[in-house]
């Protein structure tokens, strides 16, 4: 089973593709997640397939239920350090 200790994000199939991972390897199913959520399946379905969905709470719900950490960094800033550190 796949595993991941951290994965950049910046596509819904990505996003969806760390929940479905991080639900798998908790050994819950979709109905399961979804209850844990307070989501319906179906929207945990569509999540994980990627789906473009406005309902970024839900989706939060959804990454939290599953036992996922989120987190925002400045790109700008951490390429300016990754520069200063390869000099």
């Amino acid at each position: 089973m796949a595993e991941f200790e951290y994965a950049f994000v910046s596509l819904p199939t990505e996003f969806g593709s760390a929940v479905r991972i991080a639900r798998k390897n908790r050994g819950m199913s979709q109905t399961e997640l979804a209850q844990a959520s307070g989501c319906s399946q179906r929207f945990v379905s569509q999540l994980e397939r990627g789906k473009q969905t406005a309902e970024l709470g839900k989706a939060l719900q959804v990454a939290k239920a599953a036992g996922l950490r989120m987190f925002l960094e400045d790109a700008d800033a951490v390429d300016e350090t990754r520069e200063l550190v390869d000099q």
